[in-house]
């Protein structure tokens, strides 16, 4: 497996293949101010089928281009340059940063610095930078190796949870005395409910499936946690959503349930993407609104600077590991068969336990 390329149909995400023609584009000479990426491991969560549900609304298809019907969906992971015909960029230097489902990556390294690159290919430039930006991953800048595994599978989501409860801050809870968090058993959830429960003062309530009510209940970060069926018995007070599950059948009974009371609707996540739609009418309560992560770290860099940004996030989530590692049972696998199955079961919903990953091989 020296070389591949994992591809999905981007009208059916459960039809894949491998790129057989990915070898010959490889070993393509490198253009002035390009360099080429080993991708050497990433991560594989919910989060990464919902780039694939929202590929065409958010442009995450525009990263790694495929031709029709394929599409490239974008992971989270570790990749060691292998050539470079960029002055600034060394053989041997380990990147963290947005990678397709592939064995290498073409970048155009541009704003190099101490800290990494962003990537300046022209079909990325349009898109948000947050995406495009590759960190050199040393101990020194904040990536000690023992962290890797962790940091592929839980930071993204992790940073995702930081950004929303920010913004939850800012806007002071909008008013509300509990936050509502679908798809309860997702790490971005899980994520937030850790922050919310830890660092703010606010009532956090889970809502999940009823196979998952005694592992959410588990984490210790929910105040209470109720099953999908029973939302009728959720007691009103003002609240504000933070739908991670995307399922509008659900986001529709919550909001009818709570009404006036319900002060800020966010959208987050499709995790329940293969859900019926629900009507299409308008709800009570507050207006449904996309929360698009980049956005917010762009405001809070803004305000209050990179170096700061860093910090806060650095500092939380190094109490947010050694709370993830109790319950998450990684399983790595190392070969196209392996990516192919771990695949399916990610888009299957698996146990909320299980934290997946893709090692290349050494050799």
């Amino acid at each position: 497996m020296s070389a591949f390329s994992f591809r999905v149909d981007r009208e059916d995400l459960h039809k894949t293949s491998f790129d057989s023609g990915y070898v010959g584009a490889i070993e393509a000479p490198l253009k002035k101010g390009e360099a080429l990426l080993s991708v050497d491991a990433f991560a594989l969560t919910a989060n990464n089928i919902t780039y694939g549900v929202a590929g065409d609304q958010i442009g995450y298809w525009q990263f790694f281009p495929q031709a029709l019907p394929w599409g490239q969906i974008p992971v989270w992971g570790f990749g060691t340059v292998v050539a470079s015909d960029v002055e600034t960029l060394h053989v041997g230097q380990r990147f963290y940063g947005y990678f397709p489902m592939a064995s290498h990556l073409r970048v155009e390294p541009g704003k190099v610095s101490p800290h990494g690159f962003v990537c300046q290919a022209e079909h990325r430039r349009a898109l948000p930078q947050a995406y495009n930006q590759y960190s050199l991953a040393t101990p020194e800048l904040g990536f000690p190796p023992e962290e890797d595994r962790m940091r592929m599978l839980l930071n993204p989501l992790f940073t995702t949870a930081f950004l929303l409860a920010a913004q939850l801050k800012d806007a002071e809870y909008f008013s509300a005395e509990s936050v509502l968090l679908t798809s309860a058993s997702s790490k971005t959830a899980m994520s937030l409910a850790y922050l919310l429960n830890r660092f703010h003062n606010v009532k956090v309530v889970g809502l999940t499936s009823k196979p998952n009510l005694d592992f959410v209940q588990s984490l210790g970060v929910y105040q209470s946690v109720i099953a999908y069926e029973a939302l009728e018995q959720l007691s009103v007070e003002p609240a504000a959503l933070i739908d991670i599950a995307g399922n509008s059948a659900v986001r529709a009974r919550l909001h009818r349930r709570f009404a006036d009371q319900l002060r800020h609707s966010s959208l987050v996540g499709i995790t329940h993407y293969e859900a019926e739609p629900g009507e299409r009418v308008p709800l009570p309560g507050a207006e449904p609104t996309p929360f698009f992560a980049p956005s917010q770290a762009e405001k809070m860099i803004k305000e209050g600077g990179q170096d700061r940004f860093r910090a806060e996030l650095a500092e939380q989530w190094a109490g947010f590991i050694c709370h993830a590692v109790a319950w998450c049972d990684l399983k790595v696998v190392s070969d196209g068969a392996g990516l192919e199955r771990v695949y399916r079961d990610v888009a299957s919903n698996p146990s909320p336990r299980n934290g997946y990953l893709f090692e290349r091989a050494s050799g």
